[in-house]
């Protein structure tokens, strides 16, 4: 991987990182005014909700499995992986 590639994928783990991701001045520094991102939920978040969520934890697997990038253009790279999101259980058990 070059140091390109490399930089990107650490901006990109940042997303999934509870101290990054719910930093405001890390998101304005790294993502442009007309971000989108598509939830899992299928939810489509613009630049300024991402900005409004409520802290949470995030426990997310590093590195980024099957992590990829694929040049576009000069100007644009599409970026893709899966992520494994490790998430509490919400089921309880009757007596």
């Amino acid at each position: 991987m070059t140091d390109p590639e490399k930089e990107l994928e650490c901006l990109e783990e940042g997303m999934w990182r509870s101290n990054t991701r719910f930093d405001e001045h890390w998101m304005r520094r790294h993502l442009h005014p007309e971000f989108l991102e598509f939830g899992q939920s299928g939810q489509i978040y613009c630049f300024e909700s991402i900005l409004e969520l409520p802290y949470e934890a995030i426990d997310c697997e590093f590195p980024l499995a099957n992590f990829s990038l694929t040049w576009l253009s000069e100007s644009a790279i599409l970026l893709t992986y899966d992520a494994h999101i490790r998430r509490k259980s919400t089921t309880s058990r009757s007596h």
